[in-house]
């Protein structure tokens, strides 16, 4: 082996000798894997975590027309209530604070649109309620929204004036 070292240090090619060039280029090779590099750049934005898209119930207030005392009224809501359940199997609770001023008092929902997939019929009164039941709900058996129509009628108490309060509200269980 030794005998190999001296014979190959002694070889040249044209003049120079190889155990040199060999030491160059493999100098070279070590050098640039070192001194070879690339640089990378990461961007990203980070942002607030959004908060969490809670149920909504959209339903705007009620100002009846004028009407005499003792006669009948029907008045269709102009605004559609609209409901937005995140979840399935929720319930729309309707609940009627007490219409004494009034002899007679209903309020109906009727559904006029609903989520893919939902088993409930447009057109058809999903709630009523009036001075005998108080309060109304309906299952809303998928997540999506919900729109309804709602009709207020009934007989008209005294003379004076009138507010009762309607609450709609969505709830897990009954």
């Amino acid at each position: 082996m030794k005998r190999f070292l001296k014979r190959f240090i002694k070889l040249s090619w044209r003049g120079i000798p190889i155990g040199i060039i060999a030491t160059a280029l493999i100098t070279t090779v070590v050098l640039a894997a070192v001194i070879i590099t690339a640089v990378q750049t990461i961007t990203q934005d980070i942002v607030e975590k959004p908060a969490p898209v809670e149920p909504e119930i959209v339903a705007a207030a009620i100002d009846l027309p004028n009407v005499y005392e003792n006669h009948s009224f029907t008045w269709e809501a102009v605004a559609p209530v609209r409901v937005t359940s995140m979840v399935a199997d929720r319930y729309l609770k309707l609940a009627l604070a007490d219409p004494s001023a009034y002899s007679t008092f209903s309020v109906e929902l009727v559904l006029e649109s609903k989520p893919a997939g939902s088993a409930l019929v447009v057109g058809t009164t999903a709630i009523t309620v009036d001075e005998g039941t108080l309060t109304g709900n309906l299952q809303l058996d998928v997540a999506g929204e919900y729109t309804f129509t709602e009709t207020v009628a009934g007989v008209a108490g005294s003379a004076g004036s009138a507010s009762i309060d309607l609450t709609l509200t969505l709830e897990d269980s009954l």
